[in-house]
This record gives C-alpha cells, structure tokens and sequence, in this order.
C-alpha cells in the first residue's frame, strides 16, 4: 500500500552556532539524507516525491512490504531525528469507488423508502 510521507524540519532542530553548525547540517544530515532518498527511487521505495521548494522538508509516496519496513525506510534517513514525520495510508481511485458503491446503494434505498412513505 502506497504512503503518502510528509517531513519537515522540526523547530527545534533548525541549526544554530552560525556558520559552522550550518555547514555541518549540510553535509552531515542533508545531503547523506538526500543521497538515501535517490538510493530508495532507485529501489522504487519511493515511487515519487522530492524535497519542497524553499523549505527544509519533503514530500514522497513510499511503497513498502509492511509496516516495519516503512518505519525502517523513514528513520533510516540522517535527517530522521529531526523532523516531524506525517504518513497517510493511500488508496486508489478504483478503490475508493468501490468502497462508496455499497454506501450508495444504502442511501438511495432509504430515500426511495422514505419518498414512498411520504
């Protein structure tokens, strides 16, 4: 089942010390975080997504086996420990329709049931 994943730097993580703690976020946390991610969309992990223009966070569609193997693939990113994470569950158009054709079905039978009785 596709995720959608969505992460952001988190307040308190943003560097500070000037220059220098900068510097060392950059090539420490993000480009190591960036180099796992072009890894994934090799290994087709990540099906899609980037980081967001401006702004130290990114937004992919992750694929995995289970559970586990999603929360493995997000915190084995560098910059894991300092982002606020997000991850929806993601279903299909076809399968949304599917699920609303029952619920349809319900709601015309009881305003067909409800006009006759009127």
């Amino acid at each position: 089942m596709p995720y959608l994943v969505a992460r952001k730097l988190a307040a308190s993580s943003r560097p500070s010390g000037g220059a220098e703690a900068g510097i060392a976020c950059i090539e420490q946390r993000i480009l190591p975080s960036l180099e796992a991610c072009e890894t994934l969309v090799e290994a087709k992990q990540i099906r899609a997504g980037g980081p967001a223009v401006g702004a130290i966070r990114r937004i992919l569609i992750v694929s995995t086996d289970s559970a586990q193997d999603r929360d493995e693939l997000v915190s084995s990113l560098p910059l894991w420990p300092r982002m606020e994470t997000t991850m929806v569950p993601l279903t299909t158009c076809g399968g949304r329709a599917t699920s609303l054709r029952p619920q349809l079905e319900g709601r015309k039978a009881m305003w067909q049931k409800q006009a006759a009785s009127a």
